[in-house]
């Protein structure tokens, strides 16, 4: 998830190549390893965080069958599973979460004032 995150995070450049001596060479990976490594994350607001942590704690995201980066670092937000920020990487504006395994209670979401989506189908 990670790799495909950065990727859709640079916009449609999905693979770059360069001929050299010896023919084609891949280096779409190194690129995007550069690119991270050089990049700082915006982080989403504080408010907004919170209801992303709240969300985890009251719908067991222990349990979640995905749940990769949650409650990682503030900056983070915007690489955790099911959750899509805006092109500046500042406001939450989709959470999808569907078939998860969320189990709770669901926070109030009136914090993530760029909420286009939320999707929590099909979960207990």
């Amino acid at each position: 998830m990670g790799i495909r995150s950065s990727l859709r995070n640079l916009g449609r450049v999905r693979h770059l190549r360069f001929r050299d001596a010896r023919g084609t060479r891949s280096v779409g990976l190194i690129v995007v390893a550069m690119l991270n490594c050089g990049t700082v994350q915006a982080a989403v607001p504080a408010s907004e965080r919170e209801v992303l942590v709240t969300l985890y704690a009251q719908t067991a995201g222990d349990t979640w069958y995905s749940n990769f980066g949650w409650n990682g670092p503030a900056g983070t937000e915007c690489t955790w599973v099911g959750v899509v920020c805006d092109d500046l990487q500042e406001h939450v504006i989709e959470i999808s979460l569907a078939l998860n395994n969320l189990a709770g209670t669901l926070p109030d979401l009136a914090a993530l004032p760029a909420l286009q989506t939320f999707d929590v189908s099909s979960n207990a």
